[in-house]
Order: structure tokens, then sequence, then C-alpha cells
């Protein structure tokens, strides 16, 4: 079990106050209503650890990288038919419009950073860690393909939160993969349960 039930109460807490700030954010540039929540997070001992749940599923997803005192890599996935309706319930392209692939590109793209930007970045925040994000990468495969094409390697860890988003009333899921070598693993949570001494 690489977290117990105090990490995972605590990690959960940091993650859903980082996509308060991400819903915030979407809501602005969307001028949409828009509501985020994580109302569960697990790790996997490897990234491609079939507990995940979507390997081969098709999906679109958005991937930034991050480094600085803790470094990885995060992707939110996001199956296709739910962001062929995010799309058009923000933009109004419907798929066989001759422009939606790349509309639909851009807007997971642009999701993605703001959602990973919010909740890292505010995690790191409060865990007083400086890190920095690189421009976000867009890929329609499996996530199983995705960590292939990525290097991603079966000794590295990852976090994985379901990520339940509110677009204009409409129900949407994605999740979220934040994957980590064994050292920054170690640093978040050494830091998580630095946090969680210092609530006591």
């Amino acid at each position: 079990m690489l977290l117990n039930i105090e990490q995972q109460k605590q990690l959960r807490q940091l993650l859903n106050a980082g996509a308060k700030v991400a819903g915030e954010s979407l809501k602005t540039m969307l001028d949409s209503n828009v509501s985020l929540s994580i109302p569960v997070i697990s790790a996997a001992s490897s990234p491609t650890d079939n507990t995940l749940g979507l390997e081969k599923a098709l999906a679109d997803i958005g991937m930034l990288y991050f480094s600085g005192d803790i470094s990885g890599r995060a992707f939110l996935l996001i199956l296709q038919d739910k962001a062929d309706e995010m799309t058009t319930l923000l933009t109004g392209e419907a798929p066989d419009d001759a422009q939606f692939h790349e509309t639909k590109k851009a807007m997971v793209s642009e999701v993605a950073n703001i959602i990973v930007n919010g909740i890292i970045g505010s995690m790191s925040n409060q865990l007083q860690k400086n890190i920095d994000f690189s421009p976000p990468h867009f890929s329609s495969e499996s996530p199983e393909v995705v960590y292939q094409q990525q290097g991603i390697s079966a000794e590295e860890l990852a976090l994985l939160a379901n990520i339940e988003f509110n677009v204009e009333e409409h129900n949407l899921e994605g999740k979220i993969i934040v994957v980590f070598d064994h050292q920054s693993f170690k640093s978040l949570m050494d830091a998580v349960d630095e946090l969680s001494l210092e609530m006591i």
C-alpha cells in the first residue's frame, strides 16, 4: 500500500483545493459554469499497472512536464466521446465539422493546462515546493501507447485521481495521472507527512 489513510486524506484535500482554483480559472476563460471535484485518489507502483483501468481505451490526453523541487509528468485523460461532448458544449462545433479535431486538440490542451497547473501548482505551493510547467502536449491514443511514446518505465510511480467536472450542467469525467520517479515521489510524501504533523 503506497498511501496510508492519512496521506490519502491530505492529498485529496490538497488536490481538491487546487481543483477549486482550476474550476474558477476555467469558468472565467470559457465563460461557462464549471465545477471540479476529485472524489477518489490512489497510487500505483507502476504507471502501467492495470488498476488504472484505462490503458487500452482511446482517450484524448493533455500532457504537461513539470520540474523543480519535485519533477514528473502529468496527464489529463478524457475518453474521446466525452472530449467530443465537452468541445461541442464549449464551442458549438459538431464532431463532423471540418475543423473539429483541431478545435478539440486546442480545447483539451488548454483544459489540461489549466487543471494541471491549478491542481499540481496549488498543491506544490501549499507544500512549499517550487515547480515549473512545460507547455501542454496533446495526444489522441490509448494511455498504453502514450506511456510507450513517453518512455515511461515500470519503475516509476503514479498518483491517480478521478476528476469529475460539470460543464453547463453536463457531467463529464476524466482521470489525472501524475508520474514520478522514486525520489520525487518520496519528496512529495515527506512533504505531505510534514504537513500532517503541522496540523496536529
